[in-house]
């Protein structure tokens, strides 16, 4: 191989004679000329390919070595369209892109997680059972420590009498506490009711009534369920209903 360099191009001309009966020539635009001195520090003696990669490769003006299948490895491709070490996209690098996406992402996931509604689909009955029974719907997962706000409404009907009425109470996990004020107990309005307690409402006969009242959960170190739990406060050979549309509104405080 002869290598020569045109003195009067900023950029080297490679001029490699393989012995046959014509020249291929390839012009090298981005090889820097201290770069080229080394290449050429043979003056025209042979050098062999492998020397000529190894002086010309990773240099700043990006030179790349071709492999056997005429690609360029990865690894010899150098970021030079913004200068950083780093990949980048649009000028950005992707280690911050990926950071702030990794931010925005778990932001609106949180605020995903700060309201739930709960709605019964069907109605749910209950008969002649004074034991308080878990509500298929009306039911919220809560983690430990969380605080919660909530609004309940309750659609309520027994088939034949007014006789059954409904008892309700909202079970906790442990070290948990829920108060709250419900829309039939207004006589001592200052203050709330741990509602926890067994409470007594009134049902509708054919048509139904409703019971709505707002809570406050405040969660202890324990993860669980808030959830409804209600029974005849009679016992009574008939359907008594929690209907469908009945509804909690969940809103996370904390």
């Amino acid at each position: 191989m002869r290598i020569t360099r045109s003195p009067t191009r900023l950029t080297s001309l490679l001029t490699v004679d393989h012995d046959l009966d014509f020249l291929d020539t390839y012009q090298v635009a981005s090889l820097a000329e201290p770069a080229a001195d080394e290449a050429l520090r043979k003056g025209n003696a042979d050098i062999t390919m492998a020397e000529l990669a190894a002086a010309i490769k990773n240099l700043a003006g990006g030179i790349a070595v071709l492999d056997a299948s005429a690609d360029v490895p990865l690894a010899q491709i150098p970021n030079t369209l913004t200068g950083k070490d780093a990949a980048t996209v649009g000028g950005e690098a992707v280690a911050d892109l990926e950071s702030t996406m990794d931010t925005k992402i778990g932001t609106h996931a949180a605020l995903l997680t700060y309201h739930s509604i709960k709605r019964k689909a069907a109605d749910q009955a209950i008969n002649n059972d004074e034991t308080l029974t878990n509500d298929d719907d009306l039911v919220l997962a809560v983690g430990a420590n969380e605080v919660w706000f909530i609004i309940v409404f309750m659609r309520m009907t027994s088939a034949v009498s007014a006789t059954p009425q409904v008892d309700y109470a909202w079970a906790v996990p442990a070290g948990g506490s829920v108060v709250g004020r419900e829309s039939f107990d207004y006589a001592t309005y200052t203050d709330f009711d741990d509602m926890t307690t067994e409470r007594n409402s009134p049902v509708g006969v054919t048509a139904d009534k409703g019971n709505c009242f707002v809570m406050q959960y405040v969660g202890g170190g324990t993860a669980g369920n808030l959830q409804l739990t209600w029974a005849q406060h009679i016992a009574t050979a008939e359907d008594t209903k929690m209907l469908a549309n009945s509804f909690m509104i969940c809103f996370r405080l904390a």
